[in-house]
């Protein structure tokens, strides 16, 4: 495996096997991030921060409506800030150059993030509801 990610070796080819190999061992998000970007017109969220804040934060039973505003207002707060960064990019000189577009989308990715977290939680308070 060493060679394979070695930039200097002569078959430093790797396999989606070995890819799943090294990312289920290092469990880096960036290295699906630069798949997921290198791949184009896709996108993955890492939903494993954005619950642990919300389990963190709200103290409560993550099926409960309490769990399911904290999820409403994470949404909310990371739609800010990436309305924010746009904004700031956008009055330094009119233009996005491609560093502060990859910050952007990382910042929609963690947008989504929250979004889908909202989705699980709402997904587990209707089977409460409805047994």
């Amino acid at each position: 495996m060493q060679h394979k990610l070695s930039p200097t070796h002569a078959n430093s080819h790797m396999n989606p096997q070995d890819i799943e190999e090294v990312t289920t061992a290092t469990r880096d998000p960036r290295i699906v991030d630069s798949l997921i970007e290198a791949y184009g017109d896709a996108a993955w969220v890492d939903l494993r921060g954005v619950m642990e804040e919300i389990q963190r934060d709200c103290k409560e039973d993550l099926d409960s409506a309490a769990a399911i505003l904290k999820a409403i207002s994470e949404t909310l707060q990371r739609q800010s800030r990436l309305t924010q960064t746009i904004a700031e990019h956008l009055a330094n000189d009119g233009r996005i150059d491609h560093r502060e577009l990859a910050e952007q989308k990382l910042l929609l990715r963690r947008v989504q993030g929250a979004l889908l977290a909202l989705e699980l939680l709402l997904e587990r308070e209707a089977e409460v509801a409805h047994g």
